[in-house]
C-alpha cells in the first residue's frame, strides 16, 4: 500500500467580471458600492433599474464627468438628476453631515419622502433605531448597518425587525426591496468571511464561495470594519464597502480578490487584497474583512411556444461576460437549461441545450408525453474546494453543460464514475450533489473524512451495489467506526 501523495493546488488564475461600473464616494460607502452593484445589473439584463436622464437612461461606467447624475441611483436629492427642485429625496430628509448624529432633517418637517433610490431602501444615513442586531443604534450620516448572522451560518433573504415587529432596514433586507421595486426579484444573502478574527471555526464565506460568484458572473459587496462594534456615541464603528468583482490566484498559491474600492470613477482602477485576516484598509482606522452581501437577479420565463414539436423560451434574466487572463479565456457568465416533467410530482430532466444567452429553441420527439412541466434552470458553479477533485470531475463529466472551464452543478450530478487514485485529494466536500455517481475510486489520497459520501447516498447517489475503494487514505475514527458502516449498511461496497 502506497502512503498518500501531498495535496494539490490550483493553477493561477486571474478572473474578472467585464463591464463592471467604478464609481466614486457620494453621500455613503455603500450608497456607491451598493450603486455599483446596480448599474451592472442595469448593464446585464435589467434595464429598468435606471431610468434616469444621465447616460441616456443607461447606467454609465463612470460617474464622473457629464454622468454625475448616476450618483442619485443611490442618493436622490431635490433638484439633482432630472428631479423637481421642490421634490425631497434622500439627501434633504436623512442628511445633515459627514457621521452627523443629528435628528434627521424630515422630522422638522413632519413627513419624509417614499423610498426611490438605494439609501433610502438599505437605512443610510437614517437615524431610526435604537438596537442594530445588539451591536449599536444608528445609522450616522454616511452610515449603513447589515444584520450578519454572528454564528457565521448563511442569510437568505431576511428582514431584521424591532421588538414590535416592525420591519428594519438593512443592507441586505434593502437590496431585495429596492430590486422588487424596481419591478425584479432577488434573492440576497449574508454572511460573515471564515477569515473575519470573530466567525465560529469551521463557518463563514470562503474563497471558494467567492470563486462560484465571479465564476457566474455575480459581483459581491465586502463589508469591512474595524474590529469594535460600535463607536464612543453608541453608533456605527467604522466600517467601508468594496465590490468583488473579481479573483486571482498566483503561481504559489496566494489567493487575492479584485475590488472596486469605491473610491474612484476610473474604470481601470482596480485594488487586489489577499484573502486573509489582514486589514484590508491599513490608514486611519484598520478595517478587517467582516462579512459579504451578495444579490443575485432572478431570471423569469417571458414566452413558451410550441410548434410543430419545437419548443421555444425565453426569458428575462441575466447576461454578462467572465475573463481568465491567465488562461485566455472568456466565457458568458449565466447559461440556462429548460428541463420538464410528465406529470407534477415527477422528477424534472433537462431537455435543451445549455444556453448562454435568453432564449433556447429545442426539438421534442412524437413520442414524448403530449403534456410536459417545463421550467428554467440556471446553471450554477459548483463549490468543490480540493482542486485535483475539481479537475477530475470535470474530466469525467459525461457530457458537460455551459462553459467548458466551468464545473456546474448539472455537471457534477451526472457524474457516475470518477477515479482519483493518488491524485492528492484532502476532501470529497462537492461529492455529496454528485447523485448519479455509483463507482468512486479514492485509494491512496489524503482523505479522512467520508461525510460527503453519506450527503451524497442521503440524495440518491451511491445506490445498493455501488463501490467505493478509500484505501490507502489517512482515514478519521468517524470515518471508520461510523461512516464506513453506514454506507456498508446501505448496501455499499466500500474498501478500506
Amino acid at each position: 500500500m502506497s502512503a498518500p501523495v501531498g495535496r494539490a493546488s490550483d493553477p493561477p488564475a486571474n478572473v474578472w467580471i467585464q463591464d463592471t461600473p467604478a464609481y466614486d464616494w457620494h453621500y455613503g460607502c455603500y450608497g456607491g458600492g451598493s450603486g455599483m452593484l446596480f448599474a451592472y445589473w442595469d448593464r446585464n439584463g435589467y434595464s429598468n433599474i435606471y431610468t434616469g436622464p444621465t447616460a441616456g437612461g443607461v447606467a454609465p461606467l463612470v460617474s464622473s464627468g457629464t454622468n454625475s447624475g448616476i450618483v442619485a441611483l443611490w442618493a436622490s436629492k431635490a433638484g439633482l438628476d432630472g428631479r423637481p427642485s421642490n421634490h425631497y429625496g434622500h439627501v434633504d430628509d436623512y442628511y445633515v453631515g459627514y457621521q452627523s448624529t443629528a435628528p434627521d432633517p424630515w422630522l422638522s418637517r413632519g413627513v419624509e419622502h417614499e423610498p426611490d433610490c438605494i439609501g433610502d431602501f438599505i437605512g443610510m444615513s437614517q437615524d431610526k433605531w435604537t438596537n442594530l442586531n445588539g451591536e449599536c443604534r444608528g445609522n450616522k450620516d454616511a452610515w449603513a448597518f447589515n444584520f450578519f448572522d454572528t454564528s457565521g451560518a448563511l442569510r437568505v433573504n431576511f428582514q431584521p425587525v424591532d421588538g414590535q415587529g416592525n420591519a428594519i432596514r438593512d443592507i441586505q433586507s434593502g437590496l431585495r426591496a429596492f430590486a422588487a421595486w424596481r419591478g425584479y426579484d432577488a434573492d440576497v444573502f449574508s454572511q460573515l468571511v471564515d477569515i473575519w478574527h470573530h466567525t465560529p471555526p469551521g463557518t463563514g464565506f470562503t474563497f471558494d464561495h467567492v470563486r462560484r460568484e465571479i465564476d457566474a458572473g455575480r459581483p459581491i459587496l465586502l463589508h469591512l470594519q474595524e474590529q469594535a462594534y460600535a463607536d464612543s456615541s453608541g453608533y456605527n464603528p467604522d466600517i467601508h464597502a468594496f465590490l468583488i468583482v473579481g479573483y486571482e490566484i498566483t503561481a504559489g498559491g496566494v489567493r487575492r480578490v479584485r475590488v472596486r474600492t469605491g473610491w474612484s470613477a476610473n474604470p481601470n482602477d482596480f485594488q487586489i487584497w489577499t484573502w486573509t485576516n489582514q486589514a484590508f484598509v491599513p490608514w486611519g482606522t484598520y478595517l478587517y474583512p467582516r462579512g459579504v452581501i451578495g444579490l443575485r437577479m432572478n431570471s423569469a420565463i417571458t414566452l413558451g411556444s410550441i410548434s410543430n414539436n419545437m419548443v421555444t423560451i425565453e426569458w428575462l434574466g441575466p447576461t454578462g461576460t467572465v475573463t481568465n487572463s491567465v488562461a485566455g479565456t472568456a466565457w458568458p457568465s449565466t447559461w440556462h437549461v429548460v428541463e420538464a416533467a410528465p406529470f407534477p410530482g415527477a422528477p424534472f430532466a433537462p431537455v435543451s441545450t445549455a444556453a448562454p444567452g435568453r432564449r433556447v429553441d429545442f426539438q421534442i420527439s412524437d413520442q414524448e408525453p403530449a403534456s410536459q412541466i417545463f421550467r428554467l434552470r440556471r446553471l450554477e458553479p459548483s463549490i468543490v474546494p480540493d482542486p485535483a477533485l475539481r479537475s477530475a470531475l470535470l474530466a469525467s463529466v459525461p457530457f458537460k453543460w455551459g462553459a467548458s472551464n466551468v464545473l456546474y452543478d448539472l455537471d457534477v450530478e451526472t457524474v457516475r464514475s470518477l477515479s482519483v487514485s493518488g491524485a492528492g485529494v484532502s476532501r470529497l466536500d462537492g461529492l455529496q450533489d454528485a447523485v448519479s455517481l455509483t463507482n468512486l475510486v479514492a485509494d491512496n489520497n489524503a482523505i479522512s473524512d467520508l461525510s460527503p459520501l453519506l450527503a451524497c447516498l442521503a440524495q440518491g447517489g451511491l445506490p445498493s451495489g455501488s463501490y467505493v475503494n478509500v484505501t490507502g487514505n489517512p482515514l478519521s475514527s468517524e470515518a471508520l467506526t461510523n461512516q464506513i458502516p453506514s454506507l456498508l449498511a446501505a448496501g455499499v461496497w466500500v474498501d478500506h
